[in-house]
């Protein structure tokens, strides 16, 4: 994969938790497991690691490069299932629709046809050709021959979350489902869907183990969605986690 592309000096704090998290994450499987086993799989002196995760060492740029590749493998190689996905590529189709087209063809009574998938997903029909086409050309989507084609979804779970930085296009996607979200408030029956949210006092320290949480909740949520038969609707999920008050002096 293309490691992410903005430097530490950008959001040093960014790249602290993603190694934090994923201390918390291989603690958590193996109580046994230390600082010193995470710094040798790092390629990296005990010492040093100790001081980028608590704040006493600068990220320079040379650091962020030895490290942020390996930490990418790291933690691809626990999701054997998951295959990463290329900045360049992931630009191209960092908007929702492209993943519910992907989706939809996994579903009850799917129909191959750009008409009908314009109308289920409330697209115009030229927007969902040009999606699709770009599904294809990509090699996500597979269509195949005859007047009856199959259509096959080969973008193999693809995943971002090996990365710890936000690019625009991840910006762009999420910013896309939030207001996904608040459309389905005002239009979704509340028996299709669940809207809550949860405000508490939080230390910032504790960040990375949640997001540990997070990802197996989302993990678990997706293997729930594969013990009940063929799917009738593609849904989206999104959980947010983030601060509201801000430190004064």
């Amino acid at each position: 994969m293309t490691f992410p592309m903005h430097p530490p000096a950008q959001n040093p704090q960014a790249f602290r938790q993603a190694l934090r998290a994923e201390l918390v994450r291989r603690c958590q499987q193996n109580p046994r497991y230390s600082l010193r086993a995470f710094a040798r799989s790092l390629e990296i002196e005990p010492a040093a690691l100790s001081k980028i995760l608590h704040g006493k060492r600068r990220l320079t740029q040379g650091m962020w490069l030895r490290l942020g590749p390996r930490l990418s493998t790291l933690e691809s190689s626990t999701d054997q299932n998951l295959h990463p996905v290329d900045m360049p590529t992931f630009d191209m189709i960092s908007h929702w629709h492209f993943y519910a087209i992907l989706e939809l063809i996994g579903t009850r009574g799917f129909k191959p046809d750009p008409q009908w998938i314009a109308r289920r997903l409330g697209l115009s029909p030229t927007e969902t050709q040009v999606s699709i086409t770009t599904l294809k050309d990509l090699g996500l989507l597979e269509i195949g021959k005859g007047t009856r084609p199959v259509w096959k979804d080969r973008h193999k779970r693809m995943t971002t979350i090996q990365s710890p930085f936000t690019a625009v296009p991840l910006r762009r996607l999420q910013r896309q489902i939030l207001e996904k979200a608040i459309t389905a408030m005002e239009e979704i029956p509340m028996d299709q869907r669940d809207q809550s949210s949860l405000t508490l006092g939080f230390n910032p320290s504790d960040v990375p183990q949640a997001k540990v949480l997070i990802k197996k909740f989302r993990r678990q949520l997706g293997q729930l969605a594969k013990t009940n038969g063929l799917p009738t609707e593609v849904y989206h999920l999104s959980v947010s986690l983030y601060p509201v008050s801000r430190r004064i002096p």
